[in-house]
């Protein structure tokens, strides 16, 4: 069985954030769709989180381009 590389472990973790991120728009998306609508709170601020955790990811892509 051959051993992991630092380089690897590394790279996985990189991959994790990545899937993290994926994985929070996903919850955005289904509060959005729970909401209905019906609520000016979320209408107003979740598109806010939406950009702000999708520019996360192209700035983390970008990082983890270079690891």
């Amino acid at each position: 069985m051959a051993a992991r590389t630092t380089r690897r472990k590394i790279c996985d973790q990189g991959e994790s954030i990545m899937k993290d991120f994926a994985r929070m728009l996903e919850h955005i998306k289904f509060l959005d769709e729970l909401a209905g609508g019906q609520s000016e709170y979320i209408n107003t601020n979740l598109p806010q989180l939406y950009v702000m955790i999708e520019g996360c990811m192209h700035v983390t892509e970008k990082f983890c381009d270079g690891l």
